[in-house]
């Protein structure tokens, strides 16, 4: 084990940094539009949400079609969307730039990865952290590996709609923790 190193998944701080602009009231998700990650969750959790920050908007970033869309998934959230009666406060970006994701991260309130699968990583996640962008995911996988509170993060239960509004809630309403966060999450990036 002594000539054994482990050298986790990275992202580059220069590449990934905060960018000066104002933060804005959204929440943003990046990556596949597919059930695994569990932006239908997120999606219920909105109206929780707004009912304590009726601003909030949700962003979400990922290509329109992944594979063979796993039966429709982005079909279906338009639609949850719909019923949920939120279509003012959710917009999809489709595929953006590197360029124009750096401006998103370091304008976005919080950045969430309510995974229900076992996700290896979270790649997102430390992109937006390198951004001084607080991060919320799911106790799943890899997920606790990298984020804790200590790290610039908040870890909620997957599938736990409630759970997931409180910590956006308690992000988007405490402008100092939220900061710290952020701070601690770009720390944690650049020391590991």
């Amino acid at each position: 084990s002594e000539k054994i190193d482990a050298v986790p998944n990275a992202v580059d701080p220069d590449v990934f940094y905060p960018e000066i602009a104002r933060r804005t009231r959204s929440i943003l998700y990046v990556g596949r539009i597919t059930a695994e990650k569990g932006i239908d969750v997120l999606l219920k959790a909105m109206p929780l949400v707004l009912k304590d920050v009726p601003d909030a908007t949700l962003l979400i970033v990922g290509p329109e079609k992944y594979g063979l869309e796993r039966g429709g998934y982005r079909e279906q959230l338009i639609q949850l969307i719909k019923t949920l009666k939120i279509e003012k406060h959710v917009a999809f970006a489709g595929t953006i730039s590197m360029n124009d994701l750096r401006k998103m991260y370091s304008q976005a309130s919080v950045f969430c990865l309510p995974a229900v699968w076992r996700e290896p990583f979270g790649l997102t996640l430390i992109e937006a952290m390198a951004c001084e962008t607080p991060v919320i995911g799911t106790d799943v996988g890899g997920i606790p590996e990298i984020i804790s509170e200590s790290k610039g993060g908040l870890l909620v239960k997957p599938h736990s709609i409630e759970e997931l509004a409180e910590a956006i809630i308690r992000i988007l309403s405490d402008a100092n923790f939220a900061r710290n966060l952020g701070k601690k999450g770009r720390k944690t990036v650049t020391d590991k």
